[in-house]
């Protein structure tokens, strides 16, 4: 107490006091921020630069394998949540029996890569003859849901073969046209399939002879449910037809006559009078309510415009140069609508993300703003693959490619040579198929992982089951006196 009735002492006191405090306040603010410095993944590495971690997903199929990065073993397998430091890695996953992959990708930190759709082909793959057949077909082709093959023969014009892709032994459903459906069923056709539902339950066919054209609508499980659309709907010979949401119900008609694209009901047997466009030179159809097409520009005779027709309104996209092919897609990421467009004069394509929601936020901008250019040499065709996760435009061996998840674009090119007059069927939503000598490879959407899978030809493509498990490809004898199908098993023994 005595202590305190010397004002100097008393002064000291207040004054280690308050050193105290702020020591104090210091060391938890110091605390505090070493806690948010190693939650935000930050720290020291040997050098003394400062570091932060990120997350990788990795996962594979199959499942349980090894994970390598830039050579260290790691001690988890597929699927794995692995936090490390922010750099350039090589990715190998290994397994036996199975083929290694390999990605090198930049992580950085804080951010978040999702690397979950790397494919292992077993070392030795097996393939079985399915199914033999004394003729080749004129069309092959696999469902969207890939449940069903569809095979048609030129010597039974008036049947097709549906195979299961879950039995493949198993003798097919033999789908017989009716020939009062048909016009002048004794001409000689050629058959294409336009559109699958979504549960391939339907399958929209393309019938062509020399003096005209018309569409069959047919169902998978039953020979007496067919309809012939051009009829019904009284669409003129040489119209394209594709299907609404792939609804067997519903169709956008293109007319040649006048370029004009139309909706029809064919419950009400109705073709709409009011077209959605007109003067169409290459359209897009999507979902039930979207259109995109290409129309020649009213001022420039060298420009052609890309519009978005959805929702019963026109919306400007771009304008590019007039060519002779142009470049349209659309699809689903997500709940993001995804949408290419170009023309091959221009040599690029540029893609867009949800462009009509971007017009409405932003009513003093004309035409919405790209997130993407892609460019190629001399481009032939573009695409998103089945998941919409990788969009490409590609052509004469040359990509471009770009990931949305990782935000990043590539460019590359393939020494395989393959009939660059067809596009490129992609296997999943990561991989493109691609017949070369007789042989069919596998490649990942940036050109790395190219893998020689089995004998293919490339006029009937590859087929898949819905998980993976079973390849399907087709095989003729050197004299053309055989075909079959084969099966190959894509999971090691």
């Amino acid at each position: 107490m005595v202590d305190y009735l010397d004002p100097k002492k008393k002064k000291a006191h207040v004054r280690r006091l308050y050193i105290g405090y702020v020591l104090i306040a210091i060391a938890i603010g110091l605390a505090a921020w070493i806690l948010l410095y190693i939650g935000n993944g930050f720290y020291l590495n040997k050098n003394g630069e400062v570091i932060q971690n990120g997350l990788v997903y990795v996962e594979s199929s199959p499942s349980g394998a090894k994970i390598s990065l830039n050579g260290k073993q790691q001690n988890d397998t597929t699927d794995a949540r692995l936090v490390i430091p922010e750099s350039t890695y090589e990715l190998i996953l290994s397994a036996d029996k199975y083929r290694p992959w390999r990605r090198t990708f930049d992580l950085t930190g804080g951010s978040v890569r999702r690397i979950t759709y790397p494919r292992m082909y077993p070392v030795s793959l097996k393939t079985d003859v399915t199914q033999t057949f004394g003729e080749v077909p004129d069309m092959v082709e696999s469902s969207v849901n890939r449940r069903l093959i569809m095979l048609h023969m030129a010597s039974s014009p008036l049947q097709m073969q549906i195979f299961s892709t879950d039995e493949p032994l198993n003798a097919p459903i033999i789908l017989t046209l009716n020939s009062d459906l048909i016009t002048n069923p004794q001409a000689k056709a050629t058959y294409r399939v336009s559109e699958w539902t979504e549960n391939a339950e339907f399958v929209l066919v393309e019938r062509t002879t020399s003096e005209m054209s018309e569409y069959l609508l047919l169902k998978t499980s039953q020979i007496n449910e067919q309809r012939n659309i051009t009829r019904e709907l009284n669409i003129p010979s040489g119209a394209t037809v594709t299907m609404r949401d792939r609804k067997e119900n519903q169709y956008v008609v293109y007319l040649p006559a006048d370029k004009s694209i139309r909706f029809a009901d064919l419950n009400n047997k109705t073709l709409i009078d009011q077209p959605v466009a007109q003067n169409v030179l290459a359209f897009k159809a999507f979902e039930s309510d979207k259109i995109l097409y290409a129309t020649p520009s009213e001022t420039d005779k060298t420009k052609t415009k890309i519009r978005l027709f959805q929702s019963g309104k026109v919306y400007e996209i771009r304008e590019v140069l007039s060519s002779e092919k142009y470049f349209l897609d659309m699809a689903k990421l997500g709940r993001t609508l995804v949408m290419l467009a170009g023309s091959q004069a221009e040599k690029k394509i540029m893609v867009y993300r949800n462009p009509v929601e971007y017009l409405q936020s932003n009513q003093n901008v004309s035409h919405p703003v790209a997130t993407t250019a892609l460019r190629v040499t001399n481009p032939q065709f573009a695409s998103f693959s089945a998941s919409a996760s990788i969009v490409m435009l590609y052509g004469e061996g040359e990509f471009a490619a770009h990931e949305f998840e990782a935000d990043r674009s590539y460019n590359y090119k393939l020494d395989l040579i393959y009939d660059q007059t067809k596009p490129l069927r992609w296997m999943d939503g990561a991989r493109l198929n691609i017949v070369s000598g007789d042989y069919l490879y596998s490649v990942d959407f940036d050109g790395s992982n190219l893998e020689k899978l089995i004998p293919g030809r490339a006029a009937y493509g590859a087929y898949f089951d819905r998980d993976y498990t079973r390849l399907y490809s087709f095989l003729t004898s050197k004299d053309g006196s055989l075909f079959q199908m084969t099966t190959t098993r894509l999971i090691a023994d």
